[in-house]
Parts: C-alpha cells; sequence; structure tokens
C-alpha cells in the first residue's frame, strides 16, 4: 500500500435464486452512483463535481490526532455529533 486517502470506492455484489444485482458506491458511503439488477443498469448518477472528501478537504483531515484522542477521551458518546464544534484547540 502506498497510499492511504479517504476516497471511498465500494461495489457490492448480491446473488441469489432470483437473480442478481450489483450496487457501486464512490465518493462516500453513502454516495450510490450505479445500481444494476441482472446485467441492465437501473440506476446511474450523474458524475459530480469532486466531493471535498475526494480533493483531500474531508473535515476529519482538519485535525490533529492530539485533538481526535482528546475529544474520544472526553466526549460523552450521546454528545458526539456534531464533531466540528466539539474540535477546538
Amino acid at each position: 500500500m502506498s497510499q492511504v486517502t479517504s476516497h471511498i470506492s465500494i461495489e457490492a455484489d448480491v446473488t441469489t435464486e432470483q437473480g442478481c444485482a450489483t450496487v457501486i458506491i464512490r465518493g462516500a458511503h453513502t454516495n450510490i452512483v450505479e445500481i444494476r439488477v441482472n446485467g441492465q443498469t437501473v440506476f446511474k448518477k450523474e458524475e459530480e463535481h469532486a466531493s471535498a472528501a475526494e480533493d483531500g478537504g474531508a473535515e476529519i483531515h482538519k485535525y490533529t490526532l492530539a485533538q481526535l484522542v482528546r475529544y474520544a477521551e472526553t466526549v460523552p458518546a450521546q454528545g458526539r455529533s456534531p464533531l466540528s464544534k466539539r474540535l477546538t484547540a
């Protein structure tokens, strides 16, 4: 592995007795870009401009390791959203 990035690219295949389906996810864990059922594309999302995560601007990259550790050690689980309001210098 030469590089670690926050870019997400997932292709999930499911096969049953009734057929098969493939879902392709890119850029973010909720960004479905294509769905194929039995080899036919039933959904295809138009290409968008690069998201913050793809161009290196993912919010988590704004924080130091020390800030993330302090956050994990001091903020109760119920209060951990949104992250950016909790991580201060």
